[in-house]
């Protein structure tokens, strides 16, 4: 048994650690900087003056300017925001009673359900993009979904909302999202993208790529939780969601998190300069592990793209590593590897506790014999070169072990 302090922590696509550079800065808004910057007197106006700062060091992140970014209270209630304020905005355009969502089987549980919720109270007609085995959404088969649906670029007036996640959350698959908004601009809608794991760890250009909408949140970039922010394009149409007193300009109302927003800013600052080096470090590390497993352990699948296939190496996120077993319980693995001082798990953090298959490894056509046996590892710059051969010898200990309580044949 692990001894506390030998922790090795390798889920931090559920959550990262708080980055002392970020507590400090944090700190003082914590304490005597209080004020509400929504006040008339100089400590609020210090206060304003710092969720400013942030706002462009946010926006600076995005390649967004300032004025298009919005701080909410995390990734799903930019998600939800982002989809329900367009679609209102847009949903009585030319007399339409509702309109178009096309998105896939993949997206994180804030998108899903949000979808769900709108198409049943019939906001919205629902349509569904297949993906590829290695939970690639790509451009030509968004393009072929929307082929012969008469869809054509409406202008001003747009046709609904095409929302698919920059880079997955279990399997760590990067979309093309260029070619994706490409589709959309052809067709007349507007592009939003849950770019929760991706801010920060690969470069997310807002302008570049042609974002209407995007959804991030801070805690997935070495920031504090309760802190996300949306960025709307100046000129989307969008109707608030949120009533009171008119903060974040009309777009949600409450009293700003000053601590929490200062956070997002100097965690987006950092991230931003030590990107390129953390992507190296931190994939180096991911490849290792993933060398490791899939050699040692029989009957293992590598869920999403391959690392070492050169036209898929790019396709996955710096610092995820996802597997699917055969023959043993991912719950029970988890279980396992914590009780040896490993903190991993079976996926989505969000809907872990659902019991169920993911809908992830179902949407990409896991065999069954496989899919209950998945876990997702996840890497940041804190981890060391120990502790992935520590964790490779542990995983395998433990499948194996596992296997044999089973009866695993």
């Amino acid at each position: 048994m692990m001894a506390k302090n030998e922790l090795i922590y390798l889920d931090n696509a559920a959550t990262t650690k708080v980055d002392p550079l970020v507590l400090e800065a944090m700190l003082p808004y914590l304490e005597d900087g209080f004020a509400n910057p929504s006040a008339g007197y100089g400590p609020a106006h210090k206060a304003r003056h710092a969720v400013e700062e942030a706002r462009k060091e946010v926006a600076e992140l995005i390649g967004a300017e300032p004025d298009e970014v919005f701080f909410t209270s995390g990734g799903t209630e930019s998600d939800q925001l982002a989809l329900s304020g367009a679609l209102a905005a847009i949903g009585g355009c030319a007399g339409r009673s509702g309109s178009v969502i096309v998105s896939d089987e993949l997206e994180h549980p804030a998108v899903r359900n949000t979808l769900a919720h709108l198409e049943k109270t019939g906001q919205a007609s629902l349509i569904k993009v297949k993906p590829e085995s290695n939970g690639f959404i790509g451009a030509s088969a968004l393009s072929e979904v929307l082929e012969g649906r008469g869809f054509t670029s409406a202008g001003t007036c747009k046709n609904g909302i095409i929302s698919i996640m920059t880079a997955n959350n279990e399997i760590g698959t990067i979309n093309d999202m260029d070619g994706i908004a490409g589709v959309a601009e052809q067709n007349g809608f507007l592009l939003h993208s849950d770019a929760v794991q991706a801010l920060g760890h690969i470069p997310v250009d807002v302008s570049r790529t042609g974002f209407d909408l995007l959804s991030a949140s801070a805690h997935k970039l070495g920031g504090p939780k309760g802190i996300g922010m949306l960025y709307i394009r100046r000129g989307t149409p969008f109707s608030s969601m949120s009533f009171g007193g008119g903060q974040e300009r009309g777009i949600r109302s409450g009293t700003e998190n000053v601590a929490g927003i200062v956070g997002f800013g100097r965690a987006a600052q950092l991230a931003g300069n030590r990107m390129e080096e953390d992507r190296v470090y931190v994939s180096g590390l991911r490849d290792r592990l993933i060398s490791r497993i899939c050699a040692e352990i029989p009957d293992t699948i590598l869920t999403g793209p391959a690392c070492f296939n050169e036209e898929e190496k790019d396709r996955r996120l710096p610092g995820s590593a996802s597997f699917a077993f055969r023959g043993i319980q991912g719950s029970s693995l988890v279980i396992r590897l914590d009780m040896a001082g490993i903190c991993a798990s079976t996926g989505s953090a969000c809907s872990a506790s659902s019991g169920k298959n993911s809908h992830v490894l179902s949407g990409i056509g896991v065999s069954p014999e496989y899919i209950g046996g998945s876990l997702r590892i996840t890497l940041s710059r804190g981890n060391t070169p120990d502790e992935i051969e520590r964790a490779a010898d542990i995983i395998a200990r433990s499948v194996a072990d596992l296997r044999r309580l089973g009866n695993y044949h």
